[in-house]
Parts: C-alpha cells; sequence; structure tokens
C-alpha cells in the first residue's frame, strides 16, 4: 500500500508459523497434526528494515557473511518489538521503528520467555555471561602459564618476598600492641581496610603501594626503609 507496510492476521505466502502450546505428549520420531498461528509478514518491510540496521544481529552482532562467507550475505531474521500475537489485528508498521534484525540464536533466546524478553533484557543477559566466560578465560591462562618454570619461580620469589613483608607488618603491629582497628584509625581508615591489605599480602594477589606500607608502619611506630642491593 504506497510506502506503508501493514502487519495481520490474515494467511498468507510469506508467513512464519508460530506454534501454539500443547500439552498433549508425542513419541520421539512419530508424525504428528500441530495447530499454528500464523502471521503475515512484508518482506518489503523487512527488507527495509535491514537497509537501515544492515544484515548484523542488534543483540550479539553476528553477521553470518562475516562468517560463511557471500553464501549467506543478508541471512537474518527480523524481529518484531510487538509480537504480532499479542496485537491480533492488521496495524500499520515501521520497520525502523518496530522491527530489529536478530540472528536465529538470540531469536530463540528471546521467545524461549514467556512474555518473550526484550532486546535490551537479552543484552544484559549476554553480558553477564560473557564476563563469566572472560573470567574463566583468565583462569585458564594463568593455570597455563603456571606451567612454565619461569614464569612459576618468578611468582614464587614474589610471593616469598610478600611472605617476609607481611611478617615484618604483623611484627611492628604486635610490638605496638595495635589492634587492627587501632592501626585503621591512625591511618585515618577503617579495620577492614587493614584486615585486606594483610590479607591481600598473605594471599599474594595483591601488593599495596609504597604510601600504604609508610601510613601502616607509621601508625605502629615504625618507619619504612627500603633498600636496593
Amino acid at each position: 500500500m504506497g510506502s506503508s507496510w501493514y502487519a495481520s492476521d490474515n494467511i498468507a505466502s510469506s508467513t512464519l508459523p508460530e506454534e501454539v502450546s500443547d500439552p498433549e505428549r508425542y513419541i520421539e520420531g512419530a508424525s504428528r497434526t500441530i495447530t499454528v498461528n500464523a502471521y503475515e509478514r512484508s518482506r518489503q518491510a523487512r527488507d527495509a528494515c535491514i537497509r537501515h540496521y544492515g544484515a548484523k544481529c542488534v543483540v550479539c552482532g553476528r553477521n553470518f557473511k562475516d562468517r560463511y562467507g557471500a553464501i549467506a550475505e543478508g541471512l537474518i531474521h527480523v524481529h518484531h518489538l510487538i509480537p504480532l500475537s499479542d496485537i491480533h489485528k492488521q496495524y500499520k508498521l515501521d520497520p525502523v521503528k518496530d522491527l530489529r534484525p536478530v540472528c536465529p540464536n538470540c531469536q530463540a533466546v528471546i521467545h524461549s520467555a514467556q512474555p518473550a524478553l526484550s532486546i535490551d533484557q537479552l543484552k544484559a543477559h549476554l553480558g553477564h555471561a560473557k564476563m563469566n566466560n572472560s573470567m574463566h578465560t583468565h583462569d585458564q591462562l594463568v593455570k597455563k602459564l603456571m606451567r612454565r618454570p619461569g614464569v612459576r619461580a618468578e611468582v614464587e620469589r614474589i610471593e616469598r618476598e610478600e611472605s617476609v613483608l607481611l611478617d615484618a607488618l604483623l611484627k611492628a603491629r604486635q610490638e605496638a600492641g595495635l589492634t587492627q582497628g587501632q592501626v585503621a584509625a591512625r591511618m585515618g581508615t577503617h579495620a577492614p581496610a587493614i584486615a585486606r591489605l594483610e590479607r591481600a599480602l598473605a594471599s599474594g594477589k595483591h601488593s599495596p603501594s609504597i604510601a600504604t606500607l609508610r601510613k601502616y608502619v607509621k601508625a605502629c611506630g615504625k618507619r619504612l626503609v627500603l633498600r636496593v642491593a
């Protein structure tokens, strides 16, 4: 209809079936009859959406051409921000405001929830998953590096030095008869911060700055002396 696109619940040749939930059970491999609602999609609206956003998933950024080559150029699903099944009537469609290109995987995850996930919700889930995967990858890299003799030897050397430093700090605090809270008060901080500092040195996962160490030993009535051998 001119430059406008419409979506309706009339069956047309360009359709995407949506299976209606049915509580019946079926044997794997058996043929069955499925009841579907089919909603008309406008090919022109789809093309206009892709011209505006490109054939790249707005959630994960996947472009099938980049992965599979020219054979997959332009392959992408187009997602209705408001599902046609929720509208139940013909309506005027804006392909830029109402549609988004998404890959089949993201489309499947969007519709795995009821109600369907929004684009932003799925992006948030994807961000958390990537963060968890990055942490896992970091741990794997550390394990791989620690198998190298030179790396392990250097890490053990640093841990020994930090162990000696921790012993010196604890000895200074004990000789001064101070608790972590009292040291913290003299440093202008709180007891948990001192606990974290001492715990970090014990674990070897963090090295405090020279300024922090100087404040710590000063609070214990000592001076920090650095020597270069």
